[in-house]
């Protein structure tokens, strides 16, 4: 397969504890746009549902989008993105106690 919208992650940069072994992880070159996707979602979300409080979704060291969908075209990266987070803030919503109660 011939990569063109990723690079390797170097394996000593990261703590694969025993998961990542025998299959090389990559990373989109246009994380900076799946960040922005995820900013989107969030500034979104606080914007016409509420606060989010400490969440980060995923923005960390590396963008869970980034590294899920190394190869994720550019010019759909970012509203993938979006609409993972925009998943993960909605599933903070609904699965809080009063749900698990019913």
């Amino acid at each position: 397969m011939v990569f063109e919208n990723s690079t390797p992650v170097d394996p000593c940069s990261y703590e694969s504890m025993g998961l990542f072994e025998t299959l090389p992880v990559r990373i989109s070159k246009y994380e900076q746009l799946a960040n922005k996707g995820c900013l989107r979602a969030q500034e979104d979300w606080k914007r016409h549902v509420g606060p989010i409080g400490g969440f980060s979704g995923c923005l960390s060291k590396c963008n869970l989008i980034a590294v899920g969908l190394p190869e994720c075209l550019p010019g759909r990266i970012e509203a993938i993105a979006y609409a993972n987070e925009v998943a993960f803030l909605h599933d903070g919503t609904v699965t809080n106690d009063d749900d698990l109660e019913q």
